[in-house]
């Protein structure tokens, strides 16, 4: 978790994610999310009900929210895209944006 950039820079690469990219293939639901329920991700079909219903208790034991863990790696890809096509007034180089997005990509991978 400690990876995860902080709310401001958070919410700019969403911005910049939803609308400058999601759009070209395979959208994302925005609305669905921002909103990060586990009874509407499974609704939306993005997260498998069965594997969801597996994890329930598990993760009610050790008193963790089973959206934020399941939803982890779709944010680390979001925010990993989101940073390799930043904007050049951003303030970052291709070398950092690549460096950066290549961070949240790795972070993504060993969840």
């Amino acid at each position: 978790m400690r990876e995860l950039p902080n709310e401001a820079h958070a919410n700019r690469l969403l911005e910049w994610f939803f609308t400058k990219f999601n759009h070209l293939r395979y959208p994302i639901d925005e609305s669905v999310f921002r909103q990060c329920e586990i009874q509407k991700l499974a609704r939306a079909s993005l997260l498998n009900p069965a594997l969801t219903s597996a994890y329930q208790h598990l993760f009610a034991l050790r008193g963790i929210d089973p959206a934020s863990v399941l939803f982890l790696p779709l944010i680390f890809i979001v925010f990993s895209i989101s940073t390799r096509i930043a904007p050049e007034d951003w303030g970052l180089s291709e070398a950092e944006k690549r460096t950066h997005s290549l961070r949240y990509y790795w972070h993504c991978t060993s969840l």
